[in-house]
């Protein structure tokens, strides 16, 4: 199949003149904020890919790893919306956050030989059920009646394990399920990534380093004041971002879907990575300049 056979999904095309001459972010927003656009329709695409064997649905493990997938392009999709809006980029870092972890987990879910990782993965998620069944049961003979919210509860836990393929007898307490920490599995995806994963980590909880940067303003002698002012988005966690979704498109493809897919998807995945690092090495150029530019007003 050659490049012709996905017509219909366009290709921004960059604007090295206007990124060369930048005197603030803004083309490099406009910049990253299209190709993430272009990015997110892979993934779409790739998601909607069927074999003969898949096409009344997905097997779980295949639907554990296509839910992650589609759970990226909604975070991707959120991005997309704030910068719109012009409301700030203030939820950008815990966006970024969750993106990378669900990468990470579909990465790592991706490697798998034998199963032995799916379920890791659906008895990791399902140890808070098990704890809440057992504390319904406890409540429960204590009383010896059910109340209708435990009836819920218990039939929406059921429900749950009837999906996820196991029983509650199957799920294993936390330190013996063989799930990899959140570490070990964004390491996987290459020098660095936790080093961001961890930044956008104390925007989530609110650690010092955030809150010093973003909601308050230190004015010297251990005084602060506050800041009310909605943070600017930024080029970088998009850049990020798109490289690592291209990253997964391949991987996801060339695994679950016929080879004549992966040669169509191939030109423009290469096309799609191409364009971002040319925007992410202009980027980090004006940011050079920038810097000198400071360095010699002072």
């Amino acid at each position: 199949m050659t490049r012709q056979a996905l017509p219909f999904l366009p290709e921004f095309e960059v604007d090295t003149d206007a990124l060369d001459m930048a005197d603030d972010e803004a083309p490099f927003m406009h910049a990253t904020f299209e190709l993430l656009k272009e990015v997110s329709a892979s993934l779409v695409l790739a998601t909607g890919l069927r074999t003969s064997d898949t096409v009344q649905g997905f097997e779980r493990n295949q639907a554990i790893v296509v839910g992650h997938m589609v759970f990226v392009v909604k975070l991707a999709n959120s991005l997309l919306k704030q910068v719109v809006d012009g409301h700030g980029g203030d939820l950008q870092l815990p966006i970024f956050r969750q993106a990378l972890e669900a990468i990470a987990t579909t990465r790592y879910l991706l490697d798998d030989t034998d199963g032995s990782r799916f379920d890791s993965y659906v008895w990791d998620s399902l140890v808070a059920e098990k704890e809440l069944s057992a504390l319904i049961a406890a409540k429960v003979g204590e009383r010896s009646a059910e109340l209708p919210i435990e009836t819920r509860m218990r039939s929406s836990i059921e429900d749950t394990l009837e999906a996820a393929s196991t029983t509650l007898a199957e799920v294993p307490g936390r330190r013996r399920n063989n799930w990899p920490t959140a570490k070990e599995r964004i390491d996987l995806l290459g020098d660095g990534v936790y080093v961001a994963y961890r930044t956008s980590s104390s925007a989530v909880h609110g650690q010092f380093t955030d809150l010093e940067k973003r909601h308050l303003k230190y004015v010297g002698s251990e005084r602060y004041l506050v800041n009310f002012e909605p943070q600017e988005f930024r080029p970088q966690p998009l850049i990020a971002l798109e490289t690592l979704m291209l990253d997964l498109v391949p991987q996801y493809v060339r695994r679950y879907a016929p080879e004549e897919a992966w040669e169509a998807f191939r030109p423009h995945l290469q096309s799609q990575k191409l364009r971002v690092q040319l925007v992410d090495r202009l980027h980090e150029e004006f940011l050079t300049r920038m810097r000198d530019a400071e360095i010699r007003e002072d």
